[in-house]
């Protein structure tokens, strides 16, 4: 009740961070705006948390000013916070579709031996394992290839 909770105030990861919350059941939110969520779309808040923005860098360094804090998994790994990890996107969610890092090349260029090297690269079963073990969940590895 009442707790503060960081999360980046860049209108992506914010948005992200916001559907977290609501996944968490924390918070509602309003859906029609999509991935473009401002503080002003927050349905309900029912515990009467106090949301506060920082930039996503900073809010490592603002842990122990916080009750919690929505940390992107770069910063997190960067400032060696895995082990207190309570929550994460789900795999499946919209927000995670939408904001994934993925893979690409210029047009004309989907067929060139080095991109094919690196789709083979990337498709090992050693790769996967090797991701999954160094960023234990922060950095999920999945292999699609459009037709």
């Amino acid at each position: 009740e009442g707790d503060k909770i960081a999360v980046p105030n860049d209108s992506t990861n914010f948005s992200r961070a916001l559907y977290l919350l609501e996944d968490l059941g924390l918070i509602e939110v309003d859906h029609s705006k999509g991935f473009l969520l401002s503080l002003n779309d927050i349905k309900s808040n029912p515990k009467n948390l106090d949301i506060i923005q920082f930039e996503a860098a900073a809010i490592p360094a603002q842990l122990s000013e916080v009750a919690y804090g929505v940390i992107n998994g770069n910063y997190a790994l960067s400032a060696g916070i895995k082990d207190n990890r309570l929550a994460s996107e789900d795999p499946e969610s919209e927000s995670l579709k939408t904001y994934a890092n993925v893979l690409v090349v210029k047009k004309g260029n989907e067929n060139d031996p080095r991109t094919k090297v690196l789709i083979e690269a990337l498709s090992q079963d050693n790769i996967r394992k090797f991701i999954e073990e160094k960023y234990q969940g922060v950095v999920v590895h999945s292999i699609s290839i459009p037709e």
